[in-house]
C-alpha cells in the first residue's frame, strides 16, 4: 500500500510519499478505555495507550527542513513512544449474500506521544553525512516537527487503520463480530 501528504509546516514543508507501509506495536502493551458504541448510528470512540508505535515503510520525502533542500527516498520509521489515542470510528451496515456486513467509512483520531523518534534514510541521496546530521536535528526537534505535521500523520494512520478495519469487517458478519 502507499500513502501521500503534501506539504504543509513552517518548519517543514514537503512531500511524503510511503509505499509498503507497516505498522508495529498496535496491540503489544495496548490498553483501550472509555469504549463506546453508538450501535445506531454505528459510531465507535475510546481512548487508547501504546508503550510503542513504529511506522516503518520506504519514503519518498521532496521539500525543505528549516533551510535544508531535502529530496532522497530510503527506509524511514516514525516511532511514537507512550502514545495516548483519541479514536473515532464512523460505519455504516451492508447486505451481501442475505448477510449483514459493515464498513468503516472514516476514523477521526488524535495523537499525544510523549516522545516521537524519526529516522528518514537518505535524505540527501548522496551524502549520507548530511543525512545523519539531519536525522539529528530532526530528532533533537521532532516534537514540534511532529505538532507542525501531525494532522498529515493521523490522517495518513487512519487510512491505515480504515483498510485495516475494513479487511475484517467486510468478511465477516456483522452478527459475528458484535453477537446481539
Amino acid at each position: 500500500d502507499s500513502m501521500s501528504i503534501g506539504e504543509s509546516g513552517t518548519i517543514a514543508s514537503f512531500k511524503q510519499n510511503y509505499r509498503n507501509i507497516k505498522v508495529h506495536g498496535l496491540t503489544k502493551g495496548l490498553n483501550v478505555t472509555n469504549y463506546e458504541i453508538d450501535f445506531d448510528n454505528l459510531i465507535f470512540k475510546s481512548d487508547s495507550f501504546n508503550p510503542q508505535i513504529d511506522f516503518v515503510a520506504n519514503c519518498k520525502l521532496d521539500g525543505r527542513l528549516l533551510l535544508f533542500r531535502i529530496h532522497g527516498q530510503g527506509p524511514c520509521n516514525i516511532t511514537m513512544l507512550n502514545l495516548k489515542t483519541k479514536n473515532t470510528y464512523y460505519g455504516e451496515k451492508y447486505d451481501k449474500d442475505d448477510k449483514t456486513y459493515m464498513k468503516l467509512l472514516k476514523y477521526d483520531v488524535k495523537f499525544r506521544p510523549e516522545k516521537v523518534i524519526l529516522n528518514f534514510e537518505r535524505l540527501f541521496e548522496k551524502d549520507s553525512f548530511l543525512g545523519t546530521q539531519i536525522n539529528s536535528i530532526l530528532n533533537s526537534n521532532s516534537d514540534l516537527l511532529f505538532r507542525e505535521l501531525q494532522s498529515s500523520y493521523e490522517d495518513t494512520f487512519a487510512k491505515v487503520f480504515i483498510k485495516f478495519g475494513n479487511d475484517i469487517f467486510t468478511q465477516i458478519p456483522f452478527n459475528k463480530i458484535f453477537p446481539a
